[in-house]
């Protein structure tokens, strides 16, 4: 028979490092990167909110935003890459998605 106690503190414990540890992160990790993230996210949404009143204004802020957190994820975590391809693959990803949406 088990602790209860012990369950629920790993319980706990369990709902901060899974996930982070799933995608090859710490949880310290994980909240920076998640936290930037947000604050690239908050910065496209605004972003996107000018260019509906505005279009001229903001044009390629989602492209931009895509590219970015594209080159971001090859750098942490399990995606990290190792060898220096990294540019090449950016370029890959971009191409596919533009012929995609023509």
């Amino acid at each position: 028979m088990s602790d209860p106690i012990s369950e629920l503190i790993s319980s706990i414990l369990s709902v901060f490092v899974d996930h982070p540890k799933s995608v090859c992160m710490t949880y310290i990790q994980h909240f920076r990167f998640s936290f930037k993230m947000a604050f690239v996210f908050l910065g496209t949404f605004v972003s996107c909110l000018i260019h509906a009143f505005f279009p001229c204004y903001c044009v390629t802020c989602v492209t931009d935003t895509q590219e970015y957190v594209e080159r971001e994820l090859t750098k942490v975590g399990c995606r990290k890459k190792t060898d220096d391809n990294t540019d090449e693959y950016i370029r890959k990803i971009h191409q596919i998605n533009s012929e995609n949406y023509r």
